[in-house]
């Protein structure tokens, strides 16, 4: 049935031909995950510059025990959840218990004197540091 006028009803085409199973937008290039780091990545979290090495994924899983755990509640606790770290792009709130001294270097383990928190920024910036210094040659 025809609307009153006679004419016929248009159907609205989009310029933009739909999307099939196989084609996807194209990803939007961002920061690198080092936060020094302006560079740009398509797919990936670190530029080739600042790609993470030295720790496996998944890790030793000496993170998931129930000692490790009560250590990161009592360092958080003590620390009020306020990262103590306060570095370039801090949060402020803390959510992770970071080894002052770090665990290669001969820092205790499960000591909360040498614990502190911070928050995932701070964390991973001091944690890649870290990293570096272990993979640097000695001289």
């Amino acid at each position: 049935m025809n609307p009153p006028g006679g004419l016929e009803p248009t159907r609205r085409v989009s310029a933009r031909p739909a999307l099939g199973v196989s084609e996807h937008m194209p990803r939007a290039p961002k920061k690198c995950a080092d936060p020094t780091c302006e560079t740009r990545v398509v797919g990936r979290t670190y530029c080739d510059g600042h790609r993470p090495v030295g720790w496996a994924p998944g890790g030793s899983g000496r993170t998931s025990t129930a000692q490790h755990k009560a250590w990161r509640r009592e360092v958080l606790r003590l620390a009020k959840y306020q990262c103590q770290i306060r570095g370039p792009r801090c949060e402020g709130r803390a959510r992770e218990a970071d080894h002052i001294r770090n665990i290669a270097a001969g820092g205790a383990l499960y000591d909360v004197a040498n614990g502190q928190a911070a928050c995932g920024p701070c964390h991973r910036r001091k944690t890649l540091r870290e990293a570096e210094t272990g993979r640097r040659p000695s001289v």
